[in-house]
């Protein structure tokens, strides 16, 4: 009888809170069937790791989702960071619509010329709020969920491309870097981009080195599918070139290892020197109007910006309006980007308390870079193909990010999207060093 005393107390207040905060319960119950499912998949020996893990990056950006929102809130609501406040409206402004409220901010800021923010994250919160109402702190429980599963798809992917080991290292340092914990517990669209990317890649992956299921293909058109609803379409075209190569390699399969490495080795070398004849001597239209239009856009934020960054001079932009450029000019766009894009913001660029605090993980992120290219380098030497494919893909999408970018608070944010794939490269260096330890310390004993 006592304990029918104790259960009372407790069913009256899960009452009250599911009666106030039915969105949060709804949603941790959503979070508990994928982790039993989680469990229940993995095997017997990781999965006390892996749901472990899971819950506590769960429960932690949750409480930190809390945590800022009430000091943001106490300040006047103006969002956590970066597009956090556009979403947050756009998705209740949505529900405005649907309900038939006339409403003339509604109609502005969902209206044709005001399309930026209309994207899949804020369709999905417009249809929490629609269900649940207007709870700006309860949504961002979605963003907990999704932020916590890149966790678990960067353990899936190390241990398709590595080992065990290499996995739950990975899965530790992805769960807890500070950066991802950050989009998580804001309304950003960025936890369910990075998400899709990482399910399309892992399946291409496995599709690359064994036979998978038909449900996989299934969940990747339809992470491919939203991918393709965000803007930029960058990534969408890194997911399709990656379905290509998978092609490719599945038909060289029967090829001996050895002469496929050769093959890549000389395709590379084909595309190089095609690459610099076309630019010396085709001077292609298209591509220069790209380059001048994110120089530009470039230019733009830099002026306007105070966290914006620009490496030309004002006449620069115009000669590329009018084409002026040439090879050594490409070469210097694409390096220049490039080095700020992954290696902002600098120590000497620390000028702010927010900076501050990303300085920590700036100091591992220059360690995971050096780490993860010994990691491709030994993945070459197991497995050509994947690590061609993730070459092609790391190359490919940093060189187009860091051409678009031109803030730094932009860059950190978009290139957290990669930050995954140099984690599970430089996760089996760091594994070998701690086991290589571990035994060097049991011979000594």
């Amino acid at each position: 009888m006592k304990t029918d005393h104790n259960i009372l107390p407790i069913a009256i207040a899960l009452g009250i809170i599911s009666y106030f905060l039915g969105g949060t319960v709804f949603l941790f119950f959503v979070f508990g069937s994928i982790g039993y499912c989680i469990y229940t998949r993995s095997s017997l020996e990781d999965r006390a790791f892996i749901i472990k893990v899971l819950i506590a990056g769960f429960l932690l950006r949750v409480l930190f989702a809390v945590v800022f929102h009430g000091a943001n809130f106490a300040k006047g609501y103006h969002g956590i960071s970066g597009d956090d406040l556009l979403y947050t409206v756009k998705s209740w402004a949505l529900v405005f619509k649907w309900e038939g409220k006339p409403d003339r901010w509604a109609d502005i800021i969902t209206s044709a010329s005001s399309r930026f923010g209309l994207n899949p994250f804020t369709y999905l919160m417009a249809i929490f709020y629609k269900i649940f109402g207007f709870h700006p702190v309860e949504v961002k429980v979605i963003n907990c969920i999704l932020g916590s599963l890149i966790g678990w798809v960067t353990y899936l992917t190390a241990a398709e491309i590595f080992d065990k080991r290499a996995a739950k290292i990975s899965m530790c340092i992805v769960m807890f870097w500070p950066s991802l914990i950050r989009w998580s517990i804001a309304n950003l669209k960025d936890p369910l981009i990075i998400l899709s990317f990482m399910v399309c890649i892992y399946i291409l992956i496995s599709a690359l080195q064994r036979k998978i299921e038909i449900w996989r293909y299934i969940i990747f058109l339809l992470s491919a599918t939203i991918i393709f609803f965000f803007t930029p379409q960058l990534y969408f075209i890194l997911i399709a070139g990656g379905a290509g190569l998978l092609i490719m390699f599945r038909a060289l399969r029967s090829m001996r290892s050895k002469r496929i490495i050769y093959l890549l080795v000389a395709a590379a070398a084909l595309l190089v020197v095609a690459g610099v004849y076309y630019f010396s001597y085709v001077k292609p239209h298209a591509f220069v109007q790209l380059i001048y239009k994110c120089e530009l856009n470039q230019y733009t934020i830099s002026g306007s910006d105070f966290a914006g960054y620009y490496f030309y001079p004002g006449t620069f932009v115009d000669n590329l309006s009018r084409e002026i450029v040439s090879l050594p000019v490409f070469a210097d766009i694409i390096f220049k980007n490039v080095v700020y894009f992954m290696l902002t913001p600098f120590p000497w660029q620390i000028t702010s308390p927010e900076r501050l605090l990303s300085f920590p993980q700036m100091m591992l992120w220059y360690v995971l870079l050096i780490l993860s290219f010994f990691g491709i380098a030994r993945l070459f030497t197991r497995r050509g193909p994947t690590a061609f494919f993730i070459s092609i893909l790391l190359g490919v999408g940093v060189i187009v990010s860091a051409l678009a970018e031109g803030n730094i608070g932009s860059a950190l944010r978009h290139r957290d999207i990669f930050t995954p794939f140099f984690v599970i490269l430089a996760s089996t260096i760091i594994s070998d060093m701690i086991f290589d330890k571990r035994l060097s310390k049991e011979g000594a004993e």
